[in-house]
């Protein structure tokens, strides 16, 4: 154990040098590197039962065997359906030019883009969890920090009133 003890203290300033020039380049590395800032919203599903048959069949539902019974698919199901859809993502990539942000000439590229940056999760709880992720530049200042982290947010917000529209 003084063996090792003596080799520490015999190579302090090697092992300072080493220690100070990792830590150099660790946070230079952590302060060029894109960040990646997520809005998320979550929509909750009112429950309207007020009888014991409706009751027993939104309990089934939450196992998949209701489907039969009412001949289509619970609230959330269609919700979450909607979420993962074309037409909804078509309008997000034209209201807000999305083309542009992500710097596409297609279409189809954008709209493949924006679809992996939206994460939409349905919980066993009966909630729909929407997130949408963005990404700063390379070497990107704290105003553009700023600025990805309110875009993301006006997205996701945009994304749930076009659900409710």
């Amino acid at each position: 154990m003084l063996h090792y003890i003596y080799l520490l203290f015999k190579n302090r300033w090697s092992v300072t040098l080493y220690t100070l020039l990792v830590a150099f380049i660790s946070s230079f590395i952590v302060l060029i590197v894109p960040k990646t800032y997520t809005a998320t919203s979550t929509i909750m599903m009112g429950g309207s039962s007020n009888n014991i048959l409706s009751g027993a069949l939104s309990d089934l539902s939450q196992f998949g065997l209701s489907s039969g019974i009412l001949g289509g698919q619970t609230d959330q199901m269609r919700i979450f359906t909607l979420c993962e859809s074309r037409s909804i993502k078509e309008i997000m990539v034209r209201k807000y030019n999305l083309m542009k942000y992500f710097k596409s000439d297609v279409f189809d590229e954008a709209m493949k883009q924006f679809s992996n940056t939206l994460g939409v999760e349905l919980s066993q709880k009966g909630t729909i969890d929407i997130s949408i992720s963005l990404e700063t530049k390379w070497f990107s200042t704290e105003s553009k920090d700023k600025e990805v982290k309110i875009y993301a947010a006006k997205l996701t917000n945009s994304f749930v009133k076009e659900l409710d529209s």
